[in-house]
């Protein structure tokens, strides 16, 4: 049986931000979708950096933030909570 966790984009931003300070940076995080490469990204930000990463390569330290081991995900809105990402393990 696959069980989920639905995070909002802000919830998520927050996790990823949560993510790399247990790893000693500080960084700003916040979700979006590449037009161009029709990708979902997370853009992180330092004072003195932006790199945006794809949200395929954050799955596994995601799931290892988490507990769990994410074998896949998808965008959905989901009611009152609205758009964000529902990731499955």
């Amino acid at each position: 049986m696959k069980k989920m966790i639905f995070l909002n984009n802000q919830e998520l931003s927050n996790v990823v931000e949560e993510m790399y300070l247990a790893n000693g940076k500080t960084v700003s995080a916040e979700v979006s979708f590449c037009e161009e490469s029709e990708l979902d990204v997370v853009i992180l930000s330092t004072d003195s950096e932006t790199e945006t990463v794809v949200m395929e390569d954050l799955q596994d330290d995601l799931g290892k933030h988490l507990g769990v081991e994410i074998t896949e995900y998808d965008e959905m809105e989901v009611g009152d909570f609205g758009i964000g990402y529902v990731f499955f393990h």
